[in-house]
């Protein structure tokens, strides 16, 4: 397994709005996805996850390590999603990782 775990900010739909909740991943910027539940939208997660690393692979770009210093408002449920490289590695290059985001 080639494993990498993201931390995942999750934020409660608006009392208007369907149950759910939407989540971003501090760590990609853009990684944004939605759920029912908090089960679902931490599956959600996982598939947010491989596609932007897929896309990442695509354009020859390095894995961005997790990062896990962010502000979390009011109501937000931090938990950690883990994703299988490989699930995605078939017909990419070799991954290169990160120690930190570069600006």
């Amino acid at each position: 397994m080639t494993g990498h775990t993201y931390t995942v900010l999750l934020h409660p739909n608006e009392p208007d709005e369907r149950p759910g909740y939407w989540l971003e991943v501090p760590a990609l910027p853009g990684c944004f996805s939605r759920g029912n539940s908090l089960e679902h939208a931490l599956a959600m997660a996982e598939d947010a996850i491989l596609c932007y690393l897929g896309a990442l692979m695509d354009d020859g770009e390095a894995i961005p390590s997790d990062i896990t210093e962010f502000e979390v408002p009011r109501g937000g449920i931090v938990k950690s999603v883990t994703v299988d490289l490989a699930e995605v590695m078939d017909g990419h290059s070799p991954v290169r990782a990160t120690g930190s985001p570069t600006a």
